[in-house]
This record gives C-alpha cells, structure tokens and sequence, in this order.
C-alpha cells in the first residue's frame, strides 16, 4: 500500500468474496482520477480472495487480514487505518462507475458531510433490476431515514471531520448490531448536522452499481425484523412500528416464510387500506432484490404469490388484503402504459399530463409515456430529480383541465395535497389500473 496520503481512501470489507473482488477492485483501477487508495480488510476469508487481491500488484491496493468481526468491524479497521480527507465506503460485490470520484469529489469539496449520487440495483449480468431514478437530497433526512429506506452505502462520498464527529470510541459502526449498521451510521450523521440540504451535495447521475444475487431463503427474516424494531426505538420513533411491521411481512410474502407471516398479521391485525401503499412497494423491491428478479419479470411472480397469501392461516377476505391480490395479479410491464393511456383520458382541452414523483415508479411511467410519443410535465418535491427534464412544472402552476398521475404506491399523502392546494385532478398509478377504460383493455397482454 502507498504511503502517500491520497486524497480519498476506499475501505473495502471482505469475506469470502473471491468471485467478486476484482470486480469492485477493477471499477476503483478504472477511475479517471487516481489519487485514491483501496484499504481492503480480509475479515477471515477461507477462500482465495487475499491471494485475489494481492495478484493486483497496484501500490494503491492494500491488504489488511483480520480475524472474523464481521462487516462493522472489518470498516470500523480500515477506517483507522485510513487518513485521506474523503471516505467511500465500497462492499467486494458492488462497483464504481469510472467517473464516480470526478464527478463527487468537486461537489464534496464544498459541504461538510460530503455528496451522494445515483446507484443503479443490478443482476449478476449487470441488467438494472429497477428502472434507474435520479437520487434525492430527502433521502439523508432524519424523516425520511426513520422509514428504515438507506441509501446503498457506497453511493454517498463521506467528508473524513463528518465521520469523525460521529464515531464513538473510534468506531464509526456499531459492532454490536445484526443488521442495519450503515442506516444506524447515516441516522447519526443526519442527527449531528441537521438538515440535509445544508450538509450534503448531490449528483444526480447513476455512478455506482448494486449488484444483487438469489438471496438464501434460508435467510433469518426474524433476526432482521428485530434490529429494525431496535433501531426505531433506539431512535425514540414508536409510530414507525407499524411501517416497519408492513415492510418485515412484505419481505415474509416475498420468501414464502408461512410461519413468520402469519405471526405478523396477527400482530398488525389485519390489513388496512392505509397499509397497501407501503406493502406494495415493499413486495416488489422483496420479490426482485431477494430473486434477482428484473422488474420486468414481477408478473411471473403473481401466482405464486397470490397462492401464498390465501394459504396463511391468518388470511381474511378484507377489503385490503382484496385490493392487495388484485394489485399483485396486474403487475407486469403493461401496467405503467395503461396508466399513462387511462390518465391521458382525463387531460382536459388544454391541459397537460404531469407526473408527479420520479421514483422507481415514475421513471417507469416516463418510459412508457415516451414510448406513446406522450408529452409530460413531470414534478416532484425533490428540485434535485427534476433538474435533467426540460418539462418541469410546479405546484401553484397547476391549472383546472391539467391531470396529475401521482406515481408512488404510498401517494395518499401526495393527492390530498394537489386537491387541498391546486384546482388540478390526480390520480395514482393504482387507481388508474382499476379505472380501464373499454378502449384500452387492448392494452393488457
């Protein structure tokens, strides 16, 4: 390893990551900025992946070996280890794109915590899983992290004061937890500085990547659940208990995990109305982070899906858990087109369609509209995700014949808004698949 300070070090845990290693050490070798150095930490591999990484022969490639502490403690070393003015944090899986460190680093130079960008979740062929959105600046805030939503952690370029400020006895991350380690950091940081805004930067280009493979349906869902109960009451926010009771149960239905899902129905008492926003944006990123399953595929899953569900013991003909099977047998790729045709329906004279949210779902929404060569304004609380549109539209201009298609599953919040606010009419993605006009059945495959 160099004995130059560089200007950012990149501290990679591994473990037994031999297949993936010089994947992540080759998108760092590709950067067209070189002052950087990668701080590997071998947390006890009993593969080859040391001999992987020392095969390199780059002076900016180090090898630290440590016995098995786990992730924390493997980025809890190599961050004592490191002493550049910026950190990224990058796992032996993921990959940087070759503009990440030219793109951030001009950015982060002028904040005080540091700057994040976009990242693409990706199958092991390196195929988007979700449709690529522009980051947002809301997702440091304190609000928005108590949802237990994190960004991937190599997205965000930390600035070294930041981190320091934070680290407890010399340990960034909490050694003690099961999971969540990253979020519990990030919620710390957004607690020290305040407002996102102020502290952080943003790049709005898609600069790393998340490369997912078939998770183990062996995997413990309680272990999970319960960490993320710790860390809600860790942070004093009891009301988020049942958010993230919907998001555990989602992740239970997605793994076919019978006895757990049963045990939080029961818990949660059924489903509500108010629920299906939540679990129906959680089951579809559970079915395709857990599969490795393209978005585009999620219809394959519906079946088996609807099946499992009216096979729990705890199941109940509700409206919601009605609406939900419904929701979960019209996923496919037709869906955002329908919407976009059955939403361009109610444009009146003049008006305009405006997408409100650019999401997962109203990236997706803005494919099909171009693809029906349809004219959008698109709008969204997040200046930073707009930024790349030339039709942007704001709230106060919305007028009476305009038609707003509200784009996130959880968009009750966003319609009483453009109703209380604006003399526009809005509808979700959700109600405008259930309001199929005649014409458009056609558009259904």
């Amino acid at each position: 390893m160099t004995s130059t300070t560089p200007l950012v070090d990149v501290v990679i845990p591994m473990h037994n990551a031999s297949a993936t290693i010089l994947r992540a050490l080759r998108s760092l070798q590709a950067q067209s900025i070189s002052d950087w150095r990668a701080i590997v930490i071998d947390d006890a591999s009993e593969d080859d992946s040391a001999q992987v990484v020392s095969s390199m022969n780059d002076p900016r490639v180090g090898l630290v070996s440590q016995s098995h502490c786990g992730v924390s403690g493997a980025r809890n070393h190599g961050l004592r280890i490191s002493d550049a003015r910026f950190v990224c944090f990058l796992d032996a899986d993921d990959t940087l794109e070759p503009s990440y460190l030219a793109e951030l680093l001009p950015v982060a130079e002028k904040t005080e915590c540091g700057v994040m960008c976009g990242c693409s979740v990706v199958d092991a062929c390196g195929e988007p899983i979700f449709p690529i959105s522009p980051p947002s600046i809301h997702a440091l805030d304190q609000s928005m992290l108590l949802s237990m939503d994190c960004p991937p952690i190599m997205s965000i370029l930390h600035t070294r004061q930041s981190l320091n400020q934070i680290s407890r006895n010399g340990k960034l991350f909490d050694e003690q937890l099961d999971a969540f380690e990253d979020w519990d950091m990030l919620m710390r940081l957004a607690r020290q500085f305040g407002s996102a805004e102020q502290q952080w930067g943003v790049v709005t280009q898609t600069l790393c990547s998340y490369w997912c493979t078939p998770m183990s349906l062996s995997a413990d869902p309680r272990r999970v659940h319960d960490c993320g109960l710790a860390m809600i009451q860790r942070y004093g926010q009891a009301d988020c208990r049942r958010a993230w009771r919907l998001r555990s149960w989602s992740a239970c239905v997605a793994m076919q995990s019978q006895e757990m899902a049963n045990e939080l129905l029961i818990e949660l008492g059924g489903l509500r109305q108010e629920d299906l926003g939540i679990v129906l944006g959680s089951l579809r990123w559970q079915v395709c982070r857990r599969h490795a399953v393209r978005h585009e595929k999620l219809g394959e899953w519906s079946s088996a899906l609807t099946r499992f569900l009216k096979s729990l013991s705890a199941y109940q003909d509700s409206q919601a858990m009605i609406e939900l099977i419904e929701d979960i047998r019209s996923w496919g790729g037709d869906r955002w087109t329908l919407a976009v045709i059955n939403a361009a329906k109610r444009v009146e004279g003049d008006g305009r369609l405006v997408i409100y949210g650019l999401g997962h779902n109203g990236q997706r929404v803005c494919q099909a509209a171009r693809a029906l060569r349809r004219s959008v304004m698109v709008m969204d609380d997040d200046p930073t995700r707009v930024a790349s549109f030339d039709q942007q539209i704001l709230l106060d201009e919305l007028r009476a014949d305009d038609f707003v298609l509200v784009s996130p599953d959880d968009s009750a919040g966003m319609l009483s808004t453009i109703t209380l606010q604006t003399p526009a009419k809005a509808m979700s993605i959700r109600q405008l698949t259930r309001t199929e006009h005649p014409d458009t059945a056609g558009a259904r495959q």
